[in-house]
């Protein structure tokens, strides 16, 4: 067996938005995996969680209209039953620094794991393990939350690891085929430290679409 998660990105619609009967066609997709596919660790959020401007407390209703009553079902417990490790994205991002809600709600929300905005944590599965390291790209990008301290972290804790797969997490791409570029902010800033230290798998959202890069010259690393 492997190691099995679920990742989702660009999800968090508003009950009145158009794009709503998408988030619960989706959802409804992800539960009937999950009941056919228990094993399934948890689930992983590429962030852009709430439309269009995130929430504005960390007991914002949206907690409930966009998440709970989306993916939490009596139709499908497998689902309702796993953590959710979060990332943020541009739509989670406001000048206001409401994105810092979704950290403390993680606070009082088991299944919302989040305790910062930038995060790792390491799992062990059938002999091998794996580091799972979550960036803030909209950070690095409009130069919030101390930029340094995220990137020395971030390298601290790729270059200490020995695990086996090492996977990071952030929103934005940085290479892509689909409607926005990739960028180069997110590529300049820790494209090297991830191929220095021999990161597998860059995982992101933002394009609305799934696309799967290796990048020429950069060792076995995907995207």
């Amino acid at each position: 067996a492997g190691h099995k998660v679920l990742v989702i990105g660009d999800w968090g619609q508003e009950k009145s938005s158009s794009s709503r009967p998408g988030q619960e066609m989706t959802a409804r997709a992800m539960g009937k995996y999950l009941e056919d596919n228990s094993e399934t660790k948890y689930i992983v959020s590429t962030g852009d969680n709430f439309y269009s401007d995130g929430v504005t407390s960390p007991e914002s209703e949206r907690f409930d209209t966009s998440w709970r009553e989306v993916y939490w079902v009596d139709d499908y417990p497998v689902m309702r039953s796993l953590t959710w490790y979060i990332s943020v994205g541009n739509h989670d991002h406001t000048d206001n620094e409401d994105e810092l809600h979704q950290v403390t709600f993680g606070i009082s929300e088991d299944q919302w794991e989040f305790d910062n905005l930038w995060h790792s944590w390491e799992d062990f599965e059938n002999g091998f393990s794996v580091l799972w390291v979550v960036v803030d790209t909209q950070s690095m990008r409009h130069d919030k939350h101390d930029v340094e301290a995220q990137l020395q972290w971030f390298e601290e804790t790729i270059a200490s690891s020995n695990a086996d797969y090492k996977i990071v997490v952030g929103h934005h791409t940085m290479y892509a085929a689909g409607r926005y570029p990739g960028s180069t902010t997110v590529r300049r800033m820790i494209q090297d430290i991830m191929e220095q230290y021999n990161v597998d798998i860059y995982i992101c959202g933002h394009d609305h679409n799934l696309q799967h890069t290796r990048i020429k010259d950069a060792g076995s690393q995907e995207h």
